[in-house]
């Protein structure tokens, strides 16, 4: 009888439908090696041009550009960027965890990417742009009309960040390119910063099984200099977008020794890429 009454009380309890959520973990930012932090305050400002394109460097930013790492740097979350890497912006911190404060269907603070101090020293210039990509979902999870990627500048002379940009198209299935003018006095200086953030809110369910990683922001082609202008958009550069194939069939890798044993069999008679011209020509 007391088998029986516990038998229908997880009957009640039970979901009525499976459901698929994302991991509420990153394993590999669990188990990586942060790179060293360089703070700003004890970095020489850089001088122009400023660029990123997040194919340098995998899991975390490089740290001469960045001074946080929370986002995670990956070829495989973003579809068809405009080249092989992105920072994704989502809702795990650093270490591969979901980030401290966030709550059940309520925005909160996910990822923050910032950059080191730049000098951007010109009086008067107004021709200094930063123009980016950026895209949402990609291959993760779709944001909510209360989640917004943000973008920041730092005035350092009050010492205060500013928000000059912000979006919440979360039907942005292509990459989208951005790019504003930075002719305000008050950035015009010495320790010049800008960052990316963005805001996430975890699943309406309150069990914590169905609580997994979402919100993918996915950014690219970060590009700051001087001498542009509105419409400095098209760049003379040629990109994979993906990863290549392995060069053996069925598998990823496989030992030398077993490979020696028929080598002609198990290599690819082709191999694809897929590669952007971002140039007018």
């Amino acid at each position: 009888m007391v088998a029986i009454s516990l038998m229908l009380l997880l009957t009640n309890d039970a979901q009525g439908q499976e459901k698929l959520v994302g991991l509420n973990q990153n394993a590999l930012l669990i188990h990586a090696i942060r790179p060293k932090e360089k703070k700003t305050k004890n970095t020489t400002a850089l001088d122009l041009p400023f660029f990123d394109d997040f194919s340098a460097t995998y899991l975390y930013p490089d740290p001469n550009l960045w001074t946080d790492f929370s986002v995670f740097i990956n070829t495989s979350y973003s579809k068809n960027p405009p080249s092989i890497g992105v920072a994704t912006l989502d809702a795990i911190d650093a270490y591969g965890k979901i980030h401290q404060g966030t709550d059940y269907n309520t925005a909160s603070g996910g990822d923050t990417i910032s950059s080191q101090a730049i000098n951007l020293y010109y009086p008067g210039d107004n021709t200094i742009y930063l123009s980016f990509y950026y895209q949402s979902t990609g291959y993760g999870d779709n944001p909510e009309t209360s989640d917004s990627l943000i973008l920041e500048f730092y005035a350092p002379e009050i010492n205060q960040w500013r928000k000059v940009w912000e979006t919440n198209k979360i039907d942005q299935t292509a990459f989208k390119q951005e790019i504003l003018a930075i002719n305000n006095s008050l950035y015009l200086q010495n320790g010049f910063r800008f960052r990316f953030r963005n805001v996430v809110s975890l699943s309406d369910n309150d069990l914590t099984s169905l609580v997994g990683n979402v919100d993918q922001w996915h950014i690219d082609y970060v590009y700051l200099n001087k001498d542009r202008h509105a419409k400095d958009t098209i760049y003379r550069d040629i990109a994979f977008l993906e990863p290549l194939q392995s060069f053996v069939i069925d598998y990823e890798a496989m030992p030398w020794t077993h490979f020696l044993t028929a080598p002609t069999d198990f290599l690819r008679p082709t191999l694809s890429c897929y590669y952007r011209n971002k140039d007018n020509t």
